[in-house]
């Protein structure tokens, strides 16, 4: 278990260099970021030219590259915002936005997660019969409706029509705190929003791994030895079901920070995801290249730690072994 989590974890070392190597060269190659840095005037701004030079934006492309992972790596040092936030330091900016992101994609993986685990199992029980004709339409259509169709329809009703849910996020000031009520309940339904596509693929995916232990040979063994669907499903099928169950929602927990992009965007959140944006509208790469750096590594960490669950689930799978 050890050796392989080691190998992931230096593959996944590897994986982000390189992304974080793509990236830098794509974006310093490209002509409105070299000009949007010929543009700070020493005179005019020289606190933020003074930190530019300091931090070597001016210097050959593979001497600011080499600059750019010492100081992350030494001094956790991404870089200043050159445009949005002129001269602040960038790991600073992000931890300001990280809170509404992060309370926003766990409150929906703990929505989605009970909904889908119950329509998965009762799908599955009901195997072939109208229930799960019907549990399995509505699967389909959460999945083939785009989040932000679904996110606008039910902004429309249950925010502005309704006025059960605010329709906007109030602005974020530097002293809030999001963990008051008042900060957190504009999230509540951006979280329903980002939870229903997390439903859907959780579902589908406990009916199909619950169906298939159902009908497995131990199953079908435990049965004809006198216990009840009950007991059976309860003690032996849905305990191997969760093998698969769990990892799938760390990989849910995931995608729903890519998904976060848009729903902050459509409800006024600073967030993560809408500083991502901002920062390609405004050319201010040095936040791009945190986001793209901040993703990746999410998405990278979550991957190992998914594939590491199957072994701590059930120790009979080991992980990275030969056959």
């Amino acid at each position: 278990m050890f050796k392989y989590a080691g190998k992931r974890i230096g593959l996944g070392l590897l994986n982000l260099f390189v992304i974080i190597l793509l990236c830098f060269v794509l974006v310093k190659n490209l002509e409105v970021v070299r000009e949007t840095a010929a543009s700070i005037d020493p005179e005019r701004d020289p606190y933020l030219h003074a930190r530019m030079v300091a931090r070597g934006y001016f210097d050959p492309l593979m001497v600011q590259f080499w600059r750019y992972i010492t100081n992350i790596i030494f001094h956790w040092d991404f870089g200043v915002s050159m445009s949005m936030f002129r001269g602040r330091e960038v790991t600073e900016i992000y931890s300001t936005r990280l809170p509404p992101s992060m309370i926003m994609n766990f409150g929906s993986t703990l929505i989605a997660t009970p909904i889908a685990l119950v329509l998965g199992v009762f799908a599955a029980l009901k195997k072939n019969k109208w229930q799960d004709h019907f549990v399995s339409t509505i699967v389909i259509l959460l999945i083939s409706v785009p989040v932000f169709v679904s996110g606008f329809a039910l902004q429309y009703f249950l925010a502005f029509r309704w006025d059960i849910f605010p329709v906007w996020a109030p602005p974020l000031m530097e002293d809030d705190s999001w963990f008051r009520w008042a900060m957190i309940w504009p999230l509540v339904l951006p979280m329903i929003i980002l939870a229903l596509p997390t439903i859907a693929s959780l579902t589908r995916n406990t009916r199909a791994e619950l169906t298939e232990q159902l009908t497995a040979d131990y199953t079908l063994l435990a049965r004809t030895k006198g216990l009840s669907v009950t007991q059976t499903t309860v003690r032996h099928s849905f305990k191997n079901a969760m093998v698969l169950f769990i990892p799938v929602i760390i990989i849910s927990f995931v995608a729903n920070f890519t998904g976060s992009i848009i729903v902050e965007r459509m409800f006024n959140i600073q967030g993560v995801g809408s500083l991502m944006l901002e920062s390609i509208e405004t050319l201010d790469y040095s936040l791009f290249m945190f986001g793209t750096v901040f993703y990746t590594s999410l998405g990278l960490l979550f991957s190992i730690i998914a594939d590491l669950m199957y072994g701590l689930i059930d120790p009979r799978i080991r992980m990275g072994a030969r056959r």
